[in-house]
């Protein structure tokens, strides 16, 4: 390629990169403007601020609630779950016997929704 062409198409590739961030700090200002309303219009409705220490607290104590209500799983547990798994294997191989797999969304042939 001919070093003209190739300065041109740097010329441009430069301006084009100039002009992108020209664009992103101007909507960057623009942002920090309308942040700044946002809260001067926050602050003067008067809301109160959260109290973030109390809301830790409260959080800590929920969660040392729910993990102190949990308890180990014990063989009963277990049992279920392989009865439950046992159950689900032998009604799905029932329900294909019988056709009943089909999706029940689907509209039968001879319905009419009219």
């Amino acid at each position: 390629m001919d070093e003209g062409i190739m300065g041109v198409v740097w010329g441009l590739l430069l301006i084009g990169g100039g002009f992108l961030a020209y664009r992103i700090e101007k909507c960057n200002v623009n942002i920090k403007h309308q942040l700044e309303i946002g809260m001067q219009k926050i602050e003067q409705k008067g809301v109160p601020t959260l109290n973030i220490e109390e809301l830790k607290e409260e959080l800590e104590d929920l969660i040392a609630d729910t993990i102190g209500s949990m308890r180990q799983p014990q063989m009963i547990d277990h049992l279920g779950g392989i009865l439950q798994q046992w159950a689900q294997i032998k009604f799905a191989k029932e329900m294909q016997t019988m056709n009943l797999m089909t999706d029940p969304q689907l509209p039968l042939e001879n319905d009419d929704l009219s």
